[in-house]
């Protein structure tokens, strides 16, 4: 019991004792829409994808619903 009480309080100690994280806010990178498959891969150098997103939820706007741009439908570069 007293190794438990002992246990707790280091940890709290050793955290209160650390600075918090910083926090970086990046803005969402923008992805080029492409028309076709071949064209996304030749242009980019990646394996690409088809995406889309038509859909605006009652209560928020097609840039929230779909960042950074809005409603979209088209090839995009995959995530590596």
């Amino acid at each position: 019991m007293l190794l438990g009480v002992v246990l707790v309080a280091g940890v709290l100690y050793i955290r209160a004792g650390r600075a918090p994280l910083p926090v970086v806010e990046t803005p969402a990178t923008p992805k080029t829409i492409f028309t076709s498959q071949s064209d996304c891969e030749q242009k980019t150098g990646t394996i690409c994808q088809f995406k889309m997103c038509d859909y605006v939820p009652v209560g928020m706007t097609p840039e929230e619903a779909c960042p950074p741009n809005g409603p979209f439908k088209g090839w995009v570069s995959a995530p590596r």
